[in-house]
């Protein structure tokens, strides 16, 4: 019997399994039950609807951070259940993507959670090389996987990778922006989940764009519940703030780009990936920082 490939993606806010399709997209967190031998009791969707009902023997854990394992237990139970819920089999092929910020003993410790629920078949691979095979469509390319606690920057060719930086900043660092300034603007106290409500439902580059929301939070000064409506304005400057740091990453690294790579960017611009990639407005903030056209790319293409 044949050997299947599998392509995982373990990131901080969700882990991806693929084949030729999608087959798994679930959030990064688990919920175990605190002991000598700790156990699962939920994992992925299950777990983030649970988080706020565990007990006091039980613990929610998000195991990965920035593409790094954070609590190796957790990581282990986690993907266990990932992957028995895709049906990967132990003897099937895994290319296990991480950030290309990553330490050597930070790659031997994820390459250590796959050994240790028995999956041999495994190599590691920078996640910017994903896109390798719109190389051959598209030759030397700019790249920004736009994640949740970490945006990559490079440049690859049909040789790997050219040169890429690696920056602690993704969507996360909006969502925790925003929860600020509701606080500082309406004197608001709001959830993580409002805050990415809020992003994903009015957030975007548009300087000019009057979209509203209705939120529910608690009054800082009184307690009580309290009603607002944010404007799309109110949290531009917090969207901006982290794209205007990745535009500059992307500025340094045209800067140093070896010349035989300058004019195919030139003329075909950048590519996006990741969460990130898809606020509204970033082709155009783009092309009005960096005079070049922007490609969102939205559906992996797997060797």
């Amino acid at each position: 019997m044949s050997k299947k490939k599998y392509y995982v993606d373990i990131g901080s806010a969700f882990t991806t399994i693929q084949s030729n399709i999608l087959l798994f997209k679930e959030p990064s967190c688990v919920i175990i039950q605190n002991g000598f031998n700790p156990k699962l009791i939920a994992s992925g969707k299950e777990a983030a609807v649970r988080r706020h009902l565990i007990g006091d023997e039980q613990q929610f854990i998000n195991p990965i951070s920035e593409g790094a394992v954070m609590h190796y237990t957790g990581a282990v139970l986690m993907l266990k259940s990932f992957l028995k819920k895709s049906k990967v089999k132990k003897s099937d092929e895994i290319i296990v993507y991480f950030n290309c910020g990553l330490s050597l003993q930070q790659k031997r410790d994820l390459e250590a959670v796959f050994l240790e629920i028995g999956y041999r078949n495994i190599t590691l691979c920078e996640k910017l090389l994903a896109l390798k095979p719109y190389v051959a469509s598209y030759g030397n390319m700019v790249v920004a996987d736009i994640g949740d606690k970490h945006t990559d920057v490079g440049i690859i060719n049909e040789g790997g990778i050219v040169s890429a930086y690696s920056i602690d900043i993704g969507g996360a660092t909006i969502t925790s922006r925003i929860i600020k300034t509701v606080e500082r603007i309406y004197n608001l106290n709001i959830t993580y989940r409002t805050a990415e409500k809020l992003k994903t439902g009015i957030g975007s580059l548009y300087a000019n764009d009057v979209s509203r929301m209705a939120i529910s939070g608690r009054d800082i000064i009184t307690g009580v519940g309290k009603n607002v409506e944010v404007c799309a304005k109110d949290i531009y400057d917090d969207i901006v703030f982290c794209y205007k740091r990745i535009i500059k990453v992307i500025e340094g690294l045209l800067v140093v780009a070896p010349l035989e790579c300058i004019e195919g960017i030139t003329k075909r611009g950048i590519f996006a990936m990741g969460g990130g990639s898809q606020m509204a407005g970033l082709e155009d903030y783009v092309f009005e920082t960096l005079c070049l056209p922007l490609t969102i790319i939205s559906a992996m293409i797997y060797n």
